[in-house]
């Protein structure tokens, strides 16, 4: 898998080093649909094994998975959450991937996010900004018990006035 993405960057790499739009899409094209299997092949895996435990494992390898979850499409990671969720409270998953993912999942089922880890473009507003947050007043409290630095920080080190 990591030699597919290595491969992977190569050609974006590559493709961006071009003015050629078709071929930048054809990439990403490529990208989606790579992504979209090991989603589906990531999911089975985690049905079948569990999540790859810390302890078990080490905490590259649960990285690893992490970051194949964090790239599939959204009904992968609504599915895989449950399991995700379940491994972070038995400190057997990163809190701060929990809250990043739990959050794409939060706005995929069209809910605010928890934790304020998701920016996108604002068109109102013409910048990227923060999706909105369910009980915004508490969500320092809740990024604070994920690992995660303050909402002001976070969104100040990506250049966001909040």
């Amino acid at each position: 898998m990591q030699q597919q993405r290595k491969k992977m960057a190569e050609q974006l790499k590559a493709s961006y080093a071009t003015e050629d739009e078709e071929k930048q899409f054809l990439v990403y094209e490529q990208k989606l649909k790579q992504d979209s299997t090991q989603g589906h092949e990531l999911h089975r895996l985690l049905e079948n094994h569990g999540w790859p435990d810390q302890s078990t494992y080490g905490i590259s390898a649960t990285k690893q998975v992490t970051a194949v979850l964090l790239h599939s499409p959204p009904k992968i990671q609504e599915k895989c959450l449950p399991i995700l969720l379940e491994a972070a409270k038995n400190n057997e998953a990163s809190k701060s991937d929990v809250a990043q993912i739990h959050d794409k999942v939060l706005i995929y089922q069209g809910n605010k996010q928890r934790y304020g880890t998701q920016i996108s473009f604002n068109k109102q507003k013409g910048m990227n900004d923060v999706h909105p947050i369910s009980d915004e007043a508490n969500v320092n409290t809740r990024r604070a018990a994920m690992g995660l630095n303050s909402i002001e920080e976070y969104l100040k080190s990506k250049g966001i006035k909040y």
